[in-house]
């Protein structure tokens, strides 16, 4: 904002706030000014000429009124008009004024209060209409140096988010089957894959086409046919497609309407209690000395699947020899005495090829928390699989008591998830960034969903790998007599 060439006054400056117009005050022996008051307008006549500052600006939501070196006086009133201050007779605002402005015989400040009040209700309102917009008005004439204050009046925009139900948030009775918009916005996400499959392999069939019609270059009929036969093969494809989609599309609706009447008459079935065993979980529960929770993390799913979990160091040894898949060409830990971290597609590929222990990895969209959700209750009630996921660490932590770990990070942190109440909408932990308090870590389900959601609600889930079967039973024999067609089963 530009200063004044020279001050006219210990204190002159109009302060507007979002209730109106406040009181503007001069002080005529310093300045050379009369006052006027009359009803709920003020007048102010100044011995001075008018001259735009210099960082005055046609878009600028600001004008200062700064003093001319030359004291003629002029007489040009001046009214507030949308929170500028424009010379009447002048025909423009003073902020469209290019250069300095002829010297008048006087100035005259009109303003009526009642306008000035008006006019900010108008920029309100105005503000309140665009989300993202700020607007800064200020309103200055002629304040020291070292009192500045603009006055300035916001309209902060909402993200676009529910603050009552945010994307995480889960129902307090979350049902088993997936909602009808859930459904509905699965299905529009299948198709979206679908198509952009289609157009990514026609955009490859185009391409190959084009390098053929090159080659036709010297050859027109060669050219023609070989179009003709494109375009016929590409109508074909997408007739293809559309028919596909359609029937798909009818699927949908059909099973549509039968959870419908489904759900007339009988209220969808909801997730009550407890899933997991956390109490039994928790003795395979370890913690970690480095940043390694991925590893540790594993260990204790190895724990809970086979019985027995893995010192930190064996498994650490494990990984140190063992060839990453996640950065080709290295190994996937470097040592316990290191800052480096195991990617989780090497946990999972560690898990297989030591352990017996196969893994899928699963991400959601920020918005499927609730099918995420229903996912991992699912494994939990399966005695057989055990669950790891990725979470934002400083968000668990802040909701319990205790503090973790010395230089742990917080960021991109793995826990085992051993149990789910629904009940009392809590969530139960084995975190070995945690000491002893890691160990079947109560956290409140609101705070689970906000960190997991931070890391697109990844989800590990294991189980052992399923062996060989043959027909027969080891150590059973089958003794049939083709004769009586009779079939013995002696063990």
């Amino acid at each position: 904002m530009s200063r004044p060439d020279s001050e006219i006054s210990a204190r002159s400056l109009a302060h507007v706030t979002d209730s109106g117009a406040a009181d503007l005050t001069t002080s005529g022996e310093t300045a050379g000014v009369d006052t006027i008051s009359e009803a709920s307008t003020g007048t102010l006549v100044i011995d001075a000429p008018l001259v735009p500052s210099e960082s005055s600006d046609a878009d600028n939501d600001s004008t200062v009124v700064a003093q001319a070196p030359d004291p003629v006086t002029s007489t040009a009133s001046v009214g507030v008009v949308s929170g500028l201050l424009s010379a009447v007779g002048l025909g423009s605002p003073l902020s469209t004024v290019d250069g300095p402005v002829e010297p008048l015989p006087g100035v005259i400040l009109v303003g009526s209060l009642d306008l000035m009040r008006r006019d900010l209700e108008r920029m309100n309102d105005d503000q309140l209409a665009v989300d993202t917009q700020q607007v800064a008005n200020t309103l200055t004439a002629g304040t020291p140096s070292e009192e500045w204050v603009p006055v300035t009046t916001t309209a902060d925009s909402d993200s676009g988010t529910d603050p009552e139900h945010p994307s995480w948030s889960v129902p307090d009775q979350l049902t088993v089957e997936p909602t009808s918009a859930e459904r509905a916005t699965a299905y529009q996400k299948a198709q979206t894959q679908r198509l952009d499959a289609f157009n990514q392999a026609q955009a490859a069939r185009t391409e190959a086409f084009n390098e053929q019609l090159a080659q036709h270059a010297e050859n027109p009929l060669g050219a023609l046919v070989a179009s003709a036969a494109f375009v016929v093969s590409e109508l074909a494809n997408t007739a293809a497609v559309v028919v596909t989609e359609f029937v798909n599309y009818l699927s949908f609706a059909v099973t549509e309407f039968i959870h419908g009447l489904t759900d007339w008459f009988r209220a969808p079935a909801v997730f009550t209690g407890l899933y997991g065993d956390p109490d039994d979980s928790a003795q395979y529960w370890r913690v970690q000395t480095a940043e390694n929770c991925v590893l540790q993390s594993a260990a204790m799913i190895v724990g809970q699947l086979t019985g027995t979990t893995p010192e930190e160091a064996d498994i650490a040894q494990k990984a140190m020899e063992a060839d990453s898949v996640a950065n080709p060409g290295e190994k996937m830990y470097e040592g316990l005495h290191t800052q480096d971290r195991v990617d989780i597609r090497d946990a999972i590929a560690l898990l297989e090829s030591d352990y017996g222990i196969t893994a899928t990895l699963t991400k959601y969209e920020k918005t499927e928390g609730n099918l995420a959700l229903r996912a991992l209750a699912f494994a939990l009630e399966d005695s057989s699989k055990a669950v790891s996921v990725g979470v934002q660490g400083g968000t668990i932590w802040n909701a319990v008591e205790g503090d973790p770990l010395p230089g742990i990070s917080s960021a991109d942190h793995q826990v085992v998830v051993t149990g789910i109440d629904f009940d009392e909408r809590v969530v139960y932990l084995n975190d070995s960034g945690f000491p002893e308090q890691g160990k079947k870590l109560k956290v409140p389900l609101d705070a689970f969903m906000r960190a997991w959601q931070t890391d697109n609600y990844e989800t590990m889930i294991a189980q052992l790998k399923q062996p060989n079967t043959t027909a027969s039973e080891p150590g059973s024999h089958r003794i049939s007599s083709p004769d009586s067609g009779l079939l013995l089963e002696v063990a």
